[in-house]
């Protein structure tokens, strides 16, 4: 059973990535039923999450809100810290598009914690970089810098090119909101520098 259950959510994910999400959303469901069927708590959990996910991609906030809430309740009960820091900053990013910044840092804040304790540096410099982007949109673009270029070394350790593109697209908009045309300039021509196959 757990084998299908993990089986279906796999089949959730190539939908969701094809972009059929009421398709993806019922693989999604149909495997958290199996899971919460032999109690597999860890699988109810990643469920939980994935359909999130999904009702973020829907663009319902508040559901995606309840279900990575559950999903964070039950990594904390399992103790399933690299769960936890994803959960956190899944709800961070909803919290962000909510216009609520405040409430965003703390989640991201969370996250980040939990990363540097189980020394998961990919997701240390994720957070770092969505911390930047929070102190970007309040309008503190020398805090928003600190987290970023924070987090682009970090991920040049770890030469992950697509967030390494990411980051360096967005330092380029925080020189370019500083009218700071020349860092800008750089930034963006770094970014298209790196291609992704």
């Amino acid at each position: 059973m757990q084998g299908q259950a993990n089986q279906l959510g796999n089949i959730g994910i190539i939908y969701r990535d094809k972009g059929d999400l009421d398709e993806a959303l019922k693989f999604f469901m149909q495997s958290l039923e199996i899971h919460k069927q032999i109690g597999y708590l860890r699988g109810q959990a990643d469920a939980l999450g994935n359909i999130g996910l999904i009702y973020n991609d829907k663009g319902d906030l508040d559901q995606a809100l309840k279900f990575h809430s559950q999903a964070l309740e039950i990594d904390k009960q399992i103790g399933y810290l690299q769960g936890q820091a994803n959960q956190l900053g899944n709800i961070g990013l909803i919290y962000r598009d909510k216009g609520d910044l405040d409430e965003a840092l703390k989640f991201f804040m969370q996250s980040l914690e939990i990363h540097k304790q189980i020394g998961y540096l990919q997701g240390q410099a994720n957070q770092l970089g969505n911390i930047g982007l929070i102190y970007s949109d309040k309008g503190d673009m020398d805090e928003a810098l600190k987290f970023l270029m924070q987090a682009l070394e970090i991920v040049e350790k770890c030469g992950f090119l697509p967030l390494i593109k990411k980051l360096t697209n967005n330092l380029a908009s925080v020189y370019e909101l500083m009218n700071n045309t020349d860092e800008a300039a750089k930034y963006r021509r770094r970014a298209e520098e790196i291609q992704i196959s």
